[in-house]
């Protein structure tokens, strides 16, 4: 299942206050980054979203850096939190998602 497919069927999904998680309130870039490492790993990362900063060397400074100038980066690192987020409040086990659902 990619993620979109995932978030198209939990659209409304919000957290412990209420909010939706899909509007990332009070959520910065380095948490999700490091939320993401911690859940996936780097290698898991790498291949759901093939970018450099998570397949070379990564961290979470290099990726930071990246991901801020990189919006269509950002984008994707942003959606795969929210999928995962929305699975964790829908007491889904660990997902096996795709980005591009091959």
């Amino acid at each position: 299942m990619t993620v979109e497919e995932f978030l198209r069927l939990h659209p409304d999904a919000r957290d412990g206050s209420g909010r939706l998680i899909r509007e990332l309130h009070g959520v910065s870039l380095k948490e999700i980054v490091e939320r993401l490492s911690q859940a996936y790993g780097w290698a898991e990362l790498a291949r759901l979203i093939p970018i450099n900063c998570f397949a070379i060397s990564p961290s979470v400074p290099s990726s930071l850096t990246f991901l801020r100038r990189t919006p269509w980066a950002r984008a994707k690192v942003e959606r795969l939190y929210v999928a995962m987020r929305t699975a964790e409040i829908f007491d889904v086990p660990k997902l096996e998602l795709s980005e591009t659902g091959e």
